[in-house]
Parts: structure tokens; sequence; C-alpha cells
């Protein structure tokens, strides 16, 4: 998993969608005002072979139960705990990634979760993705 908090850590990234993505990202937190990960917060990559356990500890949120509830996914009662979830796909049948947004509080300080569509993701995860996430309303964004 990677923990980006500098806008110059994306060169690390390979090119496509989720280099693309988190440079937009980046320059849209950047344009009043310089990025401030203590102010902003922090994006995380998902990368194969990270266990859910991982990312969650990582980022602080929950991503398959509820923080206030027994709620867990896969059940009635499962309420997710972030703003939104979004698929962007990639061009010309590249693979896309999901874009799991958590804002942690009133001032806007949040953690961006992304998790590319690869060989070796967590199952459950991808399930997660693929069963509450909203189609991007921007084109592909590679």
């Amino acid at each position: 998993m990677r923990i980006l908090n500098d806008p110059s850590a994306l060169a690390a990234l390979p090119a496509g969608v989720v280099r693309t993505l988190l440079h937009k990202r980046f320059a849209e937190l950047s344009e009043d005002e310089p990025y401030d990960p203590a102010v902003n917060g922090f994006f995380i990559v998902v990368e194969a072979g990270d266990g859910i356990d991982a990312v969650e500890q990582q980022s602080g949120c929950r991503l398959l139960s509820n923080r206030f509830s027994d709620g867990r996914f896969g059940g009635a009662n499962f309420v997710p705990d972030w703003e939104c979830l979004t698929f962007h796909a990639g061009r010309d049948g590249s693979p896309g990634c999901f874009e799991m947004v958590f804002v942690l509080c009133d001032d806007g300080y949040g953690v961006v979760i992304v998790i590319p569509l690869q060989g070796g993701i967590d199952p459950a995860l991808l399930a997660l993705c693929r069963a509450y996430s909203s189609p991007s309303p921007e084109f592909a964004v590679d």
C-alpha cells in the first residue's frame, strides 16, 4: 500500500488511471492554497496483497463494518461510512479504479482510498466496491 501526502510522490506511480486521478485530486485541493496533508488529509493506494485489516489500520476508516452499529458488509443493516465510492474507467479498455472518500471532520480533513482493478487486490474489497460504487460522472481520467 502506498500512502501519499505529497504531490511529488505521484511520480513513483505507474502511468495510468490511478496516477491521473490523484494528480487531479491534488490539483483540486491546491486551487485556493497549497496542499497541506495536516489540513486536507491523505491518499492511500491499495496494492496487490494488501489486506483489508491493514488498509483499515492505515486509514483509520472502517471498510466492511459500520462505525456505530454491528452492521457488516453483506448484512441487511450494513450502511457504509464513506461519503462516496466512485468507479473511474480507464481508457481503451485499460483497468480502472475505485475511489473511496472519507471525510473525517467538519473542516474537510479526509482520507481517499484508491483501489485499482488489478490482480492481487483483496476479493472482498473488490466485491464491496462493485456492490456500492457509482460510475464517475466524468469521462475516463486516464
